[in-house]
């Protein structure tokens, strides 16, 4: 989605944006590149927009109100018995298209918690520089970082 959303504002896919050399304006803090730069935000906008519409026409032939409703229901999902590629022709989907049902619908949704470990994660600890990001006061933080060792 995003990729699509730099090529509407009239991103050119040089694949630079690391660099900071990004040749029409968009992914670049150079002054001088960034006045190259002639998208339009509204662009987005409307791409955004057409896309929702999109959607929203799809899921009404479908049946479905709201995103919520299509989770979990394989059984609208078909498979093409025609492919002849050499990749994809014994490929077997019945794995991830399996639905096993309790009575009612079960597991569309987090019906059990998980830890992933994902709170211990330093990227996730966000709050750290909330004050630097709302206030722009000075944060300073020490972690310790390990590297687990499989034997």
């Amino acid at each position: 989605m995003a990729t699509a959303a730099l090529v509407v504002e009239g991103c050119i896919m040089m694949r630079k944006c690391h660099l900071n050399t990004c040749l029409v304006g968009i992914a670049t803090q150079n002054k001088e590149l960034r006045e190259r730069y002639t998208g339009d935000p509204e662009h987005v906008i409307n791409f955004f927009t057409f896309l929702a519409n999109d959607l929203r026409e799809i899921m009404a032939e479908l049946g479905f109100r709201t995103i919520n409703e299509m989770v979990g229901q394989t059984q609208l999902l078909k498979t093409r018995e025609n492919i002849d590629h050499w990749k994809y022709k014994h490929l077997n989907l019945d794995p991830i298209l399996y639905k096993e049902l309790n009575g009612a619908e079960a597991g569309l949704f987090k019906s059990v918690p998980q830890d992933n470990g994902l709170d211990n994660i330093l990227d996730w600890k966000k709050k750290i520089a909330k004050s630097a990001l709302n206030d722009l006061s000075t944060v300073k933080a020490e972690f310790s970082i390990s590297i687990p060792i499989e034997v």
